[in-house]
């Protein structure tokens, strides 16, 4: 009797690793369970020599997915740096024409939510809603009218044309701190002549933001990343003044309608 137990389980051991090698050669190893669970092995197979192969599976398929995931996590350490700082900066078309008070930023070092941030092609307060799972408020710190005194070249325009000035912050309110917590401070350049005047009539009462803002309006824009770096900010409103002297993930993009700059935006974020 033992030795019969013995033999069963000798052939149970064989006939599992034929049955990994096969299914793990023409189907995903994972399958071997579904299949299980579907009695392929009851119709040719007792109980014991079932169990037995799906104990020896079981194992088999948990080796292959550690050393797998092994072999992923060192190839992602490896690459991901390289890719960072020479794929994902191309995205920004005017790298070397950023301010020289803004330094090169190694994006591996970044967060996942930090890389977001820099590349994101739609709106900022969304991202930040979405990835904290609460709601971000946009406060208007101020809005003026100037006359630009030089050519503009981001916004292609000549001298004494008239723009908007305009600066926001993106905050939430938390229960642990009595003072809101600022995502974003950013500062936007806009060319009222080429918005509608349903979207010029909206920007003093606007609560969600240029880009809420654009949405809604219908108009058909896109997102043109100019440069990101690294800035340390001074002069800073009253509402942020707490953060001046800190260093922020800095950003400037350009949005377009009718092959025309509307507005170059400059975003910068708390480190």
């Amino acid at each position: 009797m033992y030795l019969h137990h013995l033999i069963g389980r000798t052939v149970a051991s064989e006939l599992a690793g034929v049955v990994y090698d096969i299914f793990t050669a023409f189907v995903k190893p994972r399958l071997v369970f579904v299949l299980a669970e579907a009695n392929l092995f009851q119709t040719c197979l007792s109980n014991f020599a079932r169990n037995s192969i799906m104990h020896i599976v079981f194992n088999k398929h948990v080796f292959f997915e550690k050393k797998r995931s092994a072999i992923m996590k060192i190839d992602t350490n490896q690459d991901s740096g390289s890719f960072a700082n020479t794929h994902i900066k191309t995205l920004f078309v005017a790298q070397d024409a950023k301010p020289e008070k803004i330094k090169e930023i190694n994006l591996a070092r970044l967060t996942p939510f930090q890389r977001g941030l820099l590349v994101t092609d739609g709106t900022v307060t969304r991202f930040i809603e979405t990835y904290t799972l609460t709601p971000v408020e946009v406060v208007l710190l101020q809005q003026t009218k100037e006359t630009l005194s030089t050519k503009h070249r981001w916004l292609q325009l000549p001298s004494g044309e008239d723009v908007i000035s305009r600066q926001v912050v993106l905050q939430s309110h938390s229960q642990n701190t009595s003072s809101p917590i600022i995502h974003t401070y950013a500062t936007s350049l806009i060319v009222p002549q080429r918005l509608p005047k349903s979207l010029l009539d909206e920007l003093d009462s606007d609560k969600h933001g240029l880009g809420g803002l654009l949405q809604r309006s219908g108009l058909e824009t896109r997102r043109e990343l100019l440069w990101c770096g690294i800035e340390i900010l001074d002069n800073l409103p009253p509402v942020a003044l707490h953060l001046e002297g800190e260093a922020f993930i800095s950003r400037a993009y350009r949005v377009f309608a009718n092959q025309e700059p509307l507005m170059l935006i400059n975003e910068k974020f708390p480190l």
